[in-house]
């Protein structure tokens, strides 16, 4: 039986069955829509949430880089606190980059 065959039995019955044809053809071709839609926003919310889980890692990375370069920015302001207190001259700190001259020395 070809698709013209049925066509052409189904313009035969009386209207009443023709609309029940044309509301169950309705009712599968929402559901098809529905099925696609939905697997497309789980898709989606997949791909989203891997995306915010990497974001959000590679900021706790970046959050903990910056924490770590300020606590070695404090101690090293701390010791050369203690070594103004001191009255230690900073040429004499190995880890003081003295470009110029007279600049940095305390007590000579």
């Amino acid at each position: 039986m070809s698709i013209q065959d049925k066509i052409e039995e189904i313009r035969r019955k009386p209207e009443h069955i023709r609309i029940r044809y044309v509301w169950m053809w309705v009712a599968i071709s929402m559901v098809i829509i529905i099925a696609i839609w939905i697997i497309s926003l789980v898709a989606q919310n997949k791909q989203t949430n891997s995306a915010d889980s990497l974001s959000k890692q590679q900021l706790m990375e970046q959050f903990q880089d910056q924490k770590k370069s300020l606590e070695d920015t404090t101690s090293q302001m701390k010791n050369l606190q203690g070594q103004v207190q001191n009255g230690t001259s900073n040429s004499q700190n190995p880890n003081f980059n003295n470009n110029n001259s007279g600049e940095g020395m305390i007590n000579q």
